[in-house]
């Protein structure tokens, strides 16, 4: 039996592609209190496959939710498992669920969950941090690693990542293994393309603090313009984390699934291009929405708080074949 543990709807897609490709029966458990993701995950899940125990504790506060989630992931039976793939390593109870099948000789997959695959890889295999910094800091997280055993110094000295992403490509794996696969096969779906629409996949770059303001809504507006003037139709695709932006001239539109499953599974029209700033999406959708063009705009060219693995990213995206980047004249 594999232990799976997730957190976001497209960690689900993605554990859904692993369940597939290995002969092997699994337990798939998610982690999360988020109220969308759980509702997004649930509309996917059509097979009813998961378990959510923490499903009606949606409203309590942050530390508490992680003290709960931690003594429920103590409580696994490491003996009952031949492994445990993981959706999220970048917190607390992802990296206490790694350390303590890997102190058992136990394997552990790390599964695609966009930006952090890379942020994660290039850590360990170019920079050769195996610990997680992003972890250690803070009274209510250092408290928390006491109580449940998590060392600063403790490490997952080897990690298996599954991954559509040519990783190899970074950088050869140096502490790791890079296990591939493909999201899907190519889909058919030329019939429901609209050329004239033009879907822009949002990310919360604000919230985030990435850029000003400013300055995204003056991308935008300018994108905004250069398609009407071609007469093309900008519609901005809200991620989860985002609302719309009232004093922008622009239709907002909203899924309650991944991008990955509007465009396997569709019920209506779906746009002739996407553009997004770095949604690891556009390296979901190039792979097998071929009848749709996908373009990234390169922030690093703009003034904006400088962060290393963006530019990685874009480094990578700049080598995956139909994936172009979208300059504003």
């Amino acid at each position: 039996m594999i232990l799976i543990v997730i957190f976001t709807p497209l960690q689900f897609i993605n554990a859904l592609q692993f369940i597939d490709k290995h002969d092997e029966p699994c337990k798939l458990v998610v982690l999360t209190d988020s109220r969308t993701n759980i509702n997004q995950i649930k509309e996917i899940d059509k097979n009813n496959i998961c378990h959510f125990p923490f499903g009606s504790m949606t409203s309590l506060e942050k530390n508490l939710m992680w003290f709960l989630k931690l003594s429920y992931a103590s409580t696994f039976s490491i003996g009952s498992y031949s492994k445990i793939v993981i959706g999220n390593f970048n917190n607390i109870v992802g990296y206490f669920l790694g350390l303590k099948f890997h102190r058992n000789g136990k394997k552990v997959v790390l599964i695609d969950d966009g930006l952090a695959t890379f942020r994660i890889y290039t850590s360990r295999n170019i920079q050769k941090e195996l610990t997680n910094d992003f972890l250690f800091g803070g009274v209510a997280v250092n408290l928390l690693k006491k109580l449940f055993g998590i060392s600063n110094k403790e490490v997952v000295s080897n990690l298996t990542f599954f991954t559509s992403y040519e990783l190899n490509s970074i950088a050869p794996p140096t502490s790791d293994q890079v296990e591939m696969f493909m999201l899907n096969s190519e889909i058919n779906n030329a019939d429901l393309i609209d050329k004239d629409v033009v879907w822009f996949i949002g990310s919360p770059l604000v919230k985030l603090r990435i850029i000003e303001y400013e300055l995204f809504s003056k991308i935008l507006m300018e994108v905004n313009k250069a398609l009407g003037q071609s007469g093309k139709k900008l519609k901005y695709v809200l991620h989860r984390s985002e609302n719309p932006y009232k004093d922008l001239d622009i239709d907002f539109i909203r899924f309650d699934k991944p991008l990955e499953e509007i465009f396997l599974n569709p019920d209506g029209n779906l746009p002739g291009t996407v553009i997004s700033f770095y949604s690891t999406a556009l390296l979901n959708l190039v792979s097998f929405a071929k009848h749709t063009t996908c373009y990234y705009i390169d922030i690093t060219k703009y003034p904006h708080k400088p962060i290393t693995d963006i530019k990685q990213v874009y480094d990578y995206f700049r080598t995956v074949p139909d994936l172009k980047e979208y300059e504003i004249k």
